[in-house]
């Protein structure tokens, strides 16, 4: 491109500052305003309008001269359709969306006209240069569609002189002042276009009259605020605001008013223009004569129509200062008088509230200054409410109080959370000491800011000391349980020791009055005959009574520890069709005795439930045996089946019923229904009692159906619960040995023990009661036994190392070592661990005997001919080939143990780590296992082996 320079570009470039530099001004400084954006675009696209202009006097060659003047034909385009778009905007015209389109049609497809008319010709037919006083000017030939585009523009430009001389007659005199600068910079440009029209030049003036255009905006713009805020805008805001707006003369005559005025006026209203205001509305009379001459502002409250309103009245200054009116705005209060009287009304009510609660409510400000306290917080503090209020709390009770609450009211202003219940005592001025409830939480001001505390506060003295008393009271309680269990254990052991004593011996005497004494008096006199079978007679009384005081003292021994919670609950899954035949098994005979037929429906399909299944065994033998008790003709019914999440357990009989009035005392303590004057009471009263604990500790419950003569139906629920694998703790502590001294001991037993050639019939009686030890005595002699006695478990563990018994004897309460600690000293010692082992205690623990692994737990008092034939039992067993199991990593280990134990007689298994320890336990069932240490740790060998039912006795032996 080749470049000339002449002197007229210059016009042209001081036309793009211009109009550039206050499009730039008016977009950073007064931007987000109505027009601003409109008015920068005019300005923008004026300013590439004149260097389209420069550009082309720039250039020397045709071809370049012909590229800027179709460049710069969209921003020509523009500058007509943004003037209107900015006098719409200022005047505030309705333009929508739809019109705005329609007027862009045009200039946007001139504008691509004019870009493409090397290709149509339609603007220019043809472009040229011409010699313009010594200069390569460009002349251009105007094409068909021209000149309509060019009065499209004129229209344009004229629409919006319109709207502004429009909008000129009606606005204030502040913003005819803005308006003449406008129709100033359109007319100078429009007579510029005319001009270059009339008579085609080169050198187009357009331009350079956007420049004086320029001008008069920066004067509308920096003297009179063109776009602080436009007349639309105003018009706008006055029209559409909720107060009313009355402006008067100097004669308080009115000239204009908003809409809300006229609504507030009335029907005079509309016809108020040029009227005084004071005929207009008389109320303001007085008001406007109390404003003087107008010069400042006043304010004031009137009423009107039932309405409360604030008044303010202002001057209104022409350009010289002086006042030429007034203006009157009228902002409706109604509302918010109604909403003060309102919160006034509440604010009394909430303190009458407050006065009225047995708590306290006080505030105090962020420097721990009362501000306020209700006469209950006075009391609390034990002060006059007048000492109260502006006193700090820190001087209110003793130092460490007060420094407790200052730390808590800093901790609530650090975090913002209140504290809902703070425990406290002061001291206050008299001496005495009080126990304080309270709560603290933050106040703030409207704009969030914490300005003080305020909280519920109560005196709970007399709380504190009640609740003292109620600890007391429960420690006395718990104290008395214990007492109670001590004594119940007490009981226990002295009534049961001396009772199967008496019981024994009894059932003793009545034997050898059969097979002895009776025999050998056969020929005695009738008067000896007489005194035998009375004798015989009245053993047979104590032993009857004997078993029912046992009975008794079992059932009150049973609640006892149930209500206590000192019974072991043993819960697992529980098929209630099994619980249900084992209990019907058990009741046999005396169903069998009455010749009652006992049936069962038990329904298809029920799931299991999770409950200890001796103490359910228990509860439906019990409503069993006291359905066949009661019923003396008929049958027994026991039905099962699934209701509501439970399963439900009825047992059902045709016996005599029992009465309305006596149905809701069947489950008392002691208690046995019917007429105890006619009938003998055939029961303790504590059976039910008994099964309605179990029942209730499982989550269900229990409860009797009867009608009188035709029988009775005890249910029960237990709630359907979803069986998981519950995790079993260790059930005894293994015994650790170190691998050498075991061993060693296995060595010098092998090479010292002489085998063992006792008596077949070898029976070892461990019990500190001499009586239990000669009434055995005798019952094992009687019976071709040969009979040991040990009054210890010391004494008992060294005379089974000084010979071996066929079956050991043992009671559990001796001194020194229990009967348990024996137990498990025998199990855990190879030299002892299959020699049978039978309980014979007052202690009721029958798990904890059959997991050390004895073979038969039998509680005092006991049937001799049971315990007789469950020694004759395992006498003739005999000694039983106990499997053993060594866990271990090391095979030389493995092989030496081996060796030691099947040397001594036992079958021995071996694993070589602790999951297969754990898989060969559960597979062989072992009777003790012999593992390392860390092994046992590391896989929890005992507690996994131990977590299984059919493994749960296991022994075990850890070595190092």
């Amino acid at each position: 491109m080749t470049l000339q320079y002449t002197p007229v570009i210059l016009p042209y470039l001081l036309s793009v500052f211009l109009t550039g530099g206050l499009s730039l001004y008016a977009w950073w400084h007064r931007r987000g305003r109505a027009g601003v954006l409109t008015f920068a675009l005019f300005g923008f696209s004026a300013a590439f309008f004149a260097l389209r202009e420069a550009l082309i006097w720039a250039s020397a060659d045709l071809s370049w001269q012909y590229f800027w003047l179709r460049l710069g034909r969209p921003s020509a385009e523009a500058i007509p359709l943004l003037w209107l778009a900015f006098v719409v905007q200022y005047t505030g015209v309705l333009l929508n969306r739809r019109r705005l389109i329609l007027l862009s049609a045009v200039p946007v497809a001139a504008g691509l006209l004019g870009w493409t008319n090397q290709v149509h010709h339609l603007i220019w037919s043809g472009v040229s240069q011409s010699d313009w006083h010594g200069l390569a000017g460009l002349d251009v030939q105007r094409g068909s569609l021209w000149l309509p585009l060019l009065l499209y523009q004129w229209a344009q430009m004229l629409t919006g002189a319109a709207l502004v001389v429009a909008a000129l007659v009606r606005a204030p005199e502040r913003y005819r002042d803005q308006a003449v600068p406008l129709l100033v910079a359109i007319a100078i440009p429009l007579a510029a276009a005319i001009f270059y029209a009339v008579r085609p030049s080169p050198l187009d003036p357009s331009p350079l009259a956007l420049a004086i255009s320029a001008a008069a905006f920066a004067w509308a713009i920096f003297r009179h605020g063109m776009l602080n805020m436009i007349p639309a805008a105003r018009h706008t805001i006055i029209e559409n605001m909720s107060d009313a707006m009355v402006v008067l003369d100097q004669s308080d005559r009115v000239v204009d008013l908003n809409p809300a005025a006229k609504r507030i006026i009335g029907p005079s209203g509309g016809t108020a223009i040029g009227t005084p205001i004071t005929e207009v509305v008389p109320a303001w009379a007085e008001v406007l004569r109390a404003d003087g001459d107008g010069a400042a502002v006043r304010e004031a409250e009137v009423a009107l129509d039932g309405r409360d309103y604030e008044l303010r009245i202002s001057a209104v200054q022409g350009n010289d200062g002086a006042v030429t009116g007034r203006v009157v705005l009228l902002h409706d209060i109604t509302e918010q008088k109604q909403a003060r009287e309102t919160l006034r009304q509440s604010q009394e009510t909430s303190q009458l509230i407050l006065e009225s609660i047995e708590d306290g409510y006080y505030e105090i400000d962020l420097q721990g200054t009362f501000t306020k306290a209700t006469e209950a917080t006075a009391q609390v503090i034990g002060l006059p409410r007048a000492q109260v209020v502006g006193a700090n709390f820190t001087q209110l009770g003793d130092a460490a109080t007060a420094t407790r609450l200052l730390d808590i009211y800093r901790e609530v202003y650090r975090t913002g959370t209140g504290i809902k219940q703070l425990e406290y005592a002061i001291t206050t001025r008299d001496g005495s000491t009080k126990h304080l409830e309270a709560s603290a939480s933050l106040i703030r001001d409207a704009a969030g800011k914490p300005t003080g505390f305020r909280g519920i506060v109560r005196d709970t003295t007399e709380r504190k000391r009640a609740e003292e008393e109620l600890e007391r009271a429960k420690r006395a309680a718990e104290e008395a349980s214990q007492a109670k269990g001590a004594f119940l254990a007490t009981v226990s052991h002295e009534l049961r020791t001396p009772l199967t004593s008496v019981l024994g011996f009894a059932k003793l005497i009545k034997r050898r009055l059969g097979e002895t004494i009776r025999p050998a008096a056969a020929t005695a006199d009738q008067k000896v005959q007489r005194a035998l079978a009375q004798v015989a007679e009245n053993v047979d009384v104590i032993i009857v009574e004997g078993e029912r005081l046992t009975t008794l003292i079992n059932e009150v021994l049973d609640l006892a520890k149930i209500e206590s919670g000192k019974v072991e609950w043993h819960m697992q899954p529980v098929v209630i069709g099994e619980i249900i035949q084992r209990a019907i098994t058990a009741t046999s005979s005396l169903s069998g005795a009455k010749g009652l037929a006992v049936h069962t429906e038990v329904a298809d399909s029920l799931p299991t439930v999770v409950g200890d299944p001796d103490r359910l065994i228990q509860v439906v033998i019990n409503l069993l045996s006291n359905a066949i008790k009661f019923t003396d003709h008929g049958a027994i019914t026991c039905r099962t089946h699934r209701v509501d999440g439970a399963i439900e357990v009825r047992v059902t009989d045709t016996g005599t019923g029992i009465a309305p009035e006596d149905q809701p005392k069947v489950f008392e303590q002691f208690v046995q229904v019917g007429d105890t004057l006619t009938s003998k009471p055939t029961g303790t009263g504590l059976g039910l009692p008994i099964c309605k604990q179990i029942v209730e500790h499982h989550g269900g419950r229990i409860w009797v159906e009867s009608e009188l003569g035709r029988g009775s139906t005890f249910a029960f629920t237990l709630p359907i619960e979803r069986v998981a694998a519950e995790e079993r703790a260790t059930l005894a502590a293994p015994r650790r040995v170190e691998l050498g001294l075991l061993v060693e001991q296995l060595r010098q037993r092998i090479a010292t023990l002489e085998p063992i050639n006792g008596e077949a019939r070898s029976v070892l009686i461990v019990d500190d009661d001499p009586s239990i030890r000669s009434l055995l005595r005798q019952e094992l002699e009687a019976s071709g036994h040969h009979v040991r006695e040990a009054h210890t478990g010391e004494e008992a563990l060294a005379a089974v190392k000084q010979k071996r018994p066929g079956v050991i004897i043992l009671d559990v309460i001796m001194p020194g070592l229990s009967g348990f600690d024996v137990a498990a000293a025998l199990r855990t010692d190879p030299q002892t661990l299959n020699i049978p082992v039978i309980i014979l205690s007052v202690v009721h623990d029958r798990e904890r005997g059959l997991r050390l692994g004895v073979e038969q737990y039998f509680t005092k008092p006991v049937s001799t001919e049971a315990l007789l034939h469950e020694v004759d039992a395992l006498l003739a067993r005999g000694p039983a080939e106990k499997k053993v199991l060594v866990v271990d990593e090391d095979a030389a280990t493995v092989r030496t143990l081996s060796d030691a134990l099947q040397a001594q007689g036992y079958r021995v298994t071996s694993a070589a780590s602790g999951p297969d320890g754990i898989a060969r336990a559960l597979a062989d069932q072992p009777d003790l296992v012999l593992v390392r240490a860390h092994l046992a740790e590391q896989h929890s060998v005992v507690q996994t082996i131990r977590s299984h039912k059919e493994t749960e006795a296991v022994s075990f032996l850890l070595f190092e």
